[in-house]
């Protein structure tokens, strides 16, 4: 049921409760997050999510479901106006240059590639300058033992509300056709696809959708 779990913005949290909920988003997606990327290494893997959260914290907007004693089972992670994920030194130093740092050269490189690449494409899909303008959602996921509870749905409704209220646009990317469905089916219209090559040289996609306020 809904109502066993509380949604909440948290501004500040102990390493503890960072790592409870970076541990919640593997879980979320199959312990495979940009699996090829990080070197099939587990915890890499682990320090590459959590560094969306710190970064989050820092200079965006990181929203939690949380069971009735407080421990977080859903994430999402939100940069508003004004700022995008790793626009800034503060942002890369709070763990994601660590991790990279962590990967053999060919696969620093390959990150730098498809972040540059990404990043090009949000401004040819959105518009110049749409995505800093915006909320973006960055990383949403919700631990698979909580799924199926609309938790997904409400980790997204308050910067939907905010960014209703300011009068300015939502975006995402999915590389999930399933999710892509689910995100127009809360408004996003999609924009382009961006296709891109995994560090084995295989094709991947990546959907941009927006959400106008």
């Amino acid at each position: 049921m809904t109502d066993s779990y509380s949604v909440r913005r948290v501004t500040e949290a102990s390493e503890e409760y960072i790592q409870q909920a970076t541990a919640a988003l593997d879980d979320a997606f199959g312990y495979q997050f940009f699996s090829e990327g990080l070197d099939k290494n587990r915890d890499i893997i682990f320090a590459c999510i959590r560094a969306h959260i710190t970064g989050g914290l820092l200079e965006g907007e990181v929203y939690v479901a949380e069971t009735t004693r407080g421990v977080p089972v859903g994430v999402s992670v939100w940069f508003g106006p004004g700022h995008k994920f790793l626009d800034s030194k503060v942002q890369q130093e709070a763990g994601w240059n660590q991790t990279m740092e962590q990967l053999p050269p060919h696969l620093q490189k390959w990150w730098d590639d498809f972040v540059g690449e990404y990043n090009n494409n949000a401004e040819k899909f959105y518009g110049e300058g749409v995505k800093r303008d915006s909320y973006h959602l960055q990383l949403i996921g919700v631990h698979h033992d909580h799924q199926r509870r609309g938790l997904a749905t409400r980790l997204m409704s308050p910067a939907h509300d905010k960014a209703h209220s300011e009068g300015v646009k939502c975006v995402l990317e999915s590389a999930n056709p399933t999710t892509r469905g689910i995100y127009q089916s809360l408004g996003y219209a999609h924009v382009g696809t961006g296709t891109f090559k995994s560090p084995s040289d295989e094709t991947f996609e990546m959907y941009y959708m927006v959400r106008d306020p």
